[in-house]
């Protein structure tokens, strides 16, 4: 509730999980896909006509899929009993909570909505008609009710019961379309997990598949596991200078390669060949070698032989975590409800903020000929990360995930860069000044804390339009990690290293927490 604006029963939820099953020995490495649908009636031209309602709106609304997704993770891997897990949220909505920074923030920018909005008003706007801010108390009697039908009857209340009544009464009062059996359709997945093996420090990297971006960090991590980095080759500007050309080159390959992928429940032949190919040593030293260390080339360099021509940079509204247990269990796992409060709806009966999931799908009225067009029941692609590192013992070396849209496949790739291989501390590659780049628009964001001198040396190498953060976010995504890496000063003990680094990102005010 803390973060409803970002995060919620209305979005959608991706797990990578290291963990023994209930009554298992042995830990074992899953992912979970819990994300949201298209309804049973969405069909690929459904936007053609009025493209502004896939952005944002209750036709832009999806099934929500993260009850599902959660109740599926606690089913195999849950100690707890259910209800018990959601004893401290009803609390909270009941006695309230106070408001964060991000969440201050997050009202303040959207104001407007929130006063053009009945419900949005009565959840955001205080009785003096003035807005929550940091440090204010807030309640919300309608998430607590709904939070005990969710506790008392787990995801059938939700998907098929009278709370789902409620929660598709709500979104058809706005003029959505689902309906109960698109409810009754949504299910949580389990898939294997993606994983690929970099030789500079022989750690394996863990991401679920589709519709989750977890296999483009792989990609960007495998080409860059090839410059051979080491501690004490990211402290000059020179260094840090060249590092971040050879990123943002990797990140143009990378985004101009993402829309070959899709909802892995309905991946094709060629969607599977570029799964594979991205995964692939020898394509990752290819395209590496396509990288000049002192220039840039044409964006028509970069395109494999489809694009989507998406250039949209909308406000994330995501939160991730990571866990490490005593026992050497870890889970990585994000959640959101797409844009900065979703569809910008809110239930009138159950108080629930709703995503807007739709927009993660690519129109064929563009002209293209992207693999994630809409379907009924697919899930569209998302740019949600969460990564899971190993060392070459299997000990979990590296958990981090971040919010921010796009721009966490390319803050969390730069965070697993510094600390895997530079030696930086994972608090400090947290917080350090970022650039990003997703190759449309043709731009580099950088953060108000980029040196001048390394934004200097990137223009020499060819990097000509710079815009400070995004044109409407305060910064360049938000990453959190945990680094349970063997330090100098510590050594491993049966489960896992006796030296655990947890760090949140300065820029949403997030703080780690432990045992």
């Amino acid at each position: 509730m803390a973060n409803s604006q970002h995060t919620g029963v209305g979005g959608g939820v991706v797990f990578i999980i290291y963990d023994k099953r209930r009554n298992g020995t042995k830990k074992e490495l899953v992912t979970l896909i819990g994300r949201e649908t298209a309804a049973l009636s969405a069909r690929a031209d459904m936007f053609d006509s009025n493209p502004a309602a896939q952005l944002t709106g209750p036709l832009s609304i999806s099934v929500p899929g993260e009850i599902n997704g959660y109740y599926a993770a606690w089913e195999e891997f849950g100690r707890l009993p259910w209800a018990t897990l959601f004893e401290p949220v009803i609390k909270m909505c009941e006695e309230g909570w106070t408001v964060t920074s991000s969440m201050g923030i997050s009202i303040k920018k959207a104001e407007k909505t929130i006063r053009n909005d009945k419900y949005l008003k009565e959840a955001y706007v205080k009785g003096d008609d003035t807005l929550y801010k940091e440090g204010d108390k807030m309640t919300n009697p309608k998430m607590a009710r709904t939070f005990k039908a969710i506790a008392e009857g787990g995801p059938k209340a939700f998907y098929f019961g009278d709370l789902a009544k409620d929660i598709v009464a709500d979104i058809q009062d706005a003029g959505g379309n689902l309906t109960m059996e698109d409810f009754a359709a949504n299910k949580a997945v389990w898939e294997d997990a993606l994983t690929v093996v970099l030789n500079n420090g022989n750690y394996s990297v863990h991401a679920a598949p589709p519709p989750s971006s977890g296999v483009v960090v792989q990609f960007i991590l495998k080409v860059m596991d090839g410059y051979n980095l080491q501690a004490g080759s990211f402290n000059t500007t020179e260094q840090k200078t060249l590092l971040l050309h050879r990123l943002i080159e990797t990140w143009k390959f990378a985004f101009a390669r993402r829309p070959q992928l899709s909802d892995v429940q309905f991946t094709t032949d060629t969607e599977v060949h570029w799964l594979n190919k991205l995964q692939n040593t020898t394509y990752a030293e290819y395209i590496r070698r396509k990288v000049k260390d002192d220039g840039v080339s044409p964006l028509q360099f970069y395109l494999p032989d489809q694009d989507d021509n998406t250039t949209r940079q909308d406000t994330g509204g995501t939160s991730h975590l990571s866990v490490l247990a005593l026992d050497g269990a870890a889970v990585s796992v994000t959640s959101t409800v797409g844009s900065l409060f979703g569809c910008k709806i809110i239930g009138n009966r159950t108080g629930i903020v709703f995503n807007n999931m739709m927009d993660l799908f690519t129109l064929p009225a563009k002209g293209n000929i992207s693999a994630n067009h809409i379907a009924p029941g697919k899930r569209g692609r998302s740019s949600v990360s969460p990564i899971m590192v190993r060392d070459r013992d299997g000990r979990v070396a590296l958990l981090a995930g971040g919010a921010g849209s796009k721009r966490i496949i390319t803050a969390t790739s730069f965070v697993a860069v510094q600390n895997l291989w530079m030696g930086v501390d994972i608090a400090d590659a947290l917080n350090h000044a970022r650039v990003h780049y997703q190759l449309r628009p043709d731009v580099v964001y950088y953060d108000k804390q980029m040196p001048k001198d390394i934004l200097d040396g990137l223009k020499r190498k060819g990097h000509t339009k710079f815009t400070l953060t995004h044109v409407k976010y305060p910064y360049l995504a938000v990453v959190e990690a945990i680094d349970a890496k063997t330090c100098l000063k510590c050594r491993p003990t049966d489960s896992f290293t006796s030296c655990i680094h947890a760090a949140s990102d300065y820029r949403k005010s997030g703080v780690p927490d432990g045992y």
